[in-house]
This record gives C-alpha cells, structure tokens and sequence, in this order.
C-alpha cells in the first residue's frame, strides 16, 4: 500500500485513490474480487464489479494468503503458503483485475514456509512477507523496480511479541506506518517506522481490539490520509471500517461500516485499495 509520492504526515493529508478494493479469496479456485467504491474509502459506497478466476492455474499454490498492488495498478502481487513463493502479474489496463497476466515468481522458503501476509512498496522497489511460522516481517528490495528476479534480501522485524499468529499486512501511503493483523489476539498492531520502507527500523506502538466485528483478523489496510482502516476476516465474511479522529493512531478508532461480502466468499484472506487515483 505504499508510494514514494503524495507523502503523509502524521496529522493526515488529503485523501487519494479509495475507489478501488480488492479481495482475495482463499476458497473454491482463490479468486480475487474487484470492488468500487462510489465515494471514495466509504465502505457504505462499494459494489462488486469484477472478479479475477481461478489463480491457482497461475501460481500452484491452492493456499493464497494476500494480493497486493503497486499504487499505478499496473503491477499485482499474490503470496500463498503452500508453494511458499511470492508471484507477480502485470495489469494490462490498470487497476482492472480482469486484464492480471502472470509474469514471474520469487522463492521465499528459505525465509518462510507459512507466508500470510504480503505488501508491496508503491513504486515496486520494495517487496514485504509477513510469516506465520517466523513471527517475522520480511523485506527484499528490487533493483529493478517490479522485477523479482532482481531481488536481494534486506532484513527483518520480529511480530513475536505482540503475535503468534499474524495474518494480513498493510503500510501507510509514506511507509512510516505499518499494520498487522493478529488472528489470534483479534487485534491491529501499529508500529512506526523511523526510516519510511525499512522494516529494520519498525517499533511497535499500540493495538487496537477488533473482536466485537472480526474473530478472526486476516486482512488491514489503511487508507491513503490514515484516518480509515480496514479490516477482513474469515470470521464474519465482512469488511469492517473505522474512522480515525487522529491519522493513523488506532487508539482514535471508531467503528464506522460493515460490507457484508459472502456472497462472494466465506474464507476473505485480505483487502487492499488503490492509493492513488485512477
């Protein structure tokens, strides 16, 4: 969910993309669902509009756990915990889920063998795995931007402390901020980082209970100004938003909407937006 451009600060800023939602699906063929929001970041707006079929014929994996996009929509991103790669796609026409072509994949097994959440940096330098074996966050940097083959290891960041089964994972638009959600705490952790996009400088700041909508926290994101965040879980089959009095600071959330979304899936593994405008 991140991008080099239209940075955010920590009072908020105004409010790109929002009009575009994705979910993956982690039943039957994992599929990933296209959503438009009329009014962006308003849940109460959004409506189903496409679906992407079938990405086990692309990547092998029966086990998706999170697809993420860069913020052009022109590059989408699907980790699965059974082949314990990362996969890349190229979007023909931006944004549009139908137009997904598979291009490559990355080996990740030497890190992580249950890969659950995954994020992308928004110019595509950046690529982040988050374990559920490791209790880690992981990071590789691309030479190439969008080019997995070009990809070296960075670093780390232990999620240990404050979860032993973390789910989805999601990044402020600047990549000062970082989101994890814990299935098992029902909960969203905020960390800081103090260098944007370097998860070696992440320190964990607050959590925020989410019980009362989701038991079972699998997906995050934050919007583009940081006063909404997201949340999925295979618990309700919903998409639940808060609004934050204070951006990016989940002790000021709220709850503002529910999107009942089984008709679509009862197994929702993440929710990403696009951060910028399309």
């Amino acid at each position: 969910m991140g991008t080099v451009a239209g940075q955010s600060t920590s009072s908020g800023s105004s409010a790109t993309g929002g009009t575009k939602m994705y979910i993956m699906n982690a039943t039957g063929n994992d599929d990933v669902y296209e959503y438009t929001l009329s009014t962006a970041w308003d849940l109460s707006t959004a409506s189903y509009t496409a679906t992407y079929a079938n990405t086990d014929a692309d990547t092998g994996d029966g086990l998706p756990r999170e697809f993420a996009i860069t913020h052009d929509g022109l590059h989408g991103y699907i980790v699965g915990n059974s082949q314990d790669h990362i996969d890349r796609f190229t979007l023909g026409t931006a944004w549009d889920i139908t137009t997904l072509n598979h291009e490559e994949d990355m080996d990740i097994s030497g890190k992580e063998v249950h890969p659950y959440g995954l994020e992308i940096k928004g110019d595509g330098t950046s690529v982040y795995l988050l374990g559920y074996s490791s209790d880690k966050v992981h990071q590789w940097d691309m030479s190439t931007a969008n080019d997995l083959s070009t990809a070296s290891y960075h670093g780390y960041i232990s999620t240990s402390s404050q979860s032993g089964a973390a789910g989805g994972l999601g990044f402020s638009k600047d990549g000062t901020k970082m989101y994890i959600g814990d299935q098992l705490g029902d909960d969203v952790e905020e960390y800081t980082l103090s260098t944007a996009w370097d998860v070696t400088t992440a320190s964990h700041v607050q959590a925020l209970d989410v019980s009362a909508k989701e038991s079972v926290c699998d997906g995050v994101a934050i919007s583009s100004d940081g006063t909404k965040l997201y949340i999925v879980g295979s618990g309700s089959d919903s998409v639940h938003e808060y609004t934050l009095s204070t951006a990016y600071d989940v002790s000021t959330a709220s709850f503002s909407h529910t999107l009942d979304i089984s008709g679509k899936t009862t197994f929702p593994m993440s929710v990403c937006f696009n951060m910028e405008d399309t």
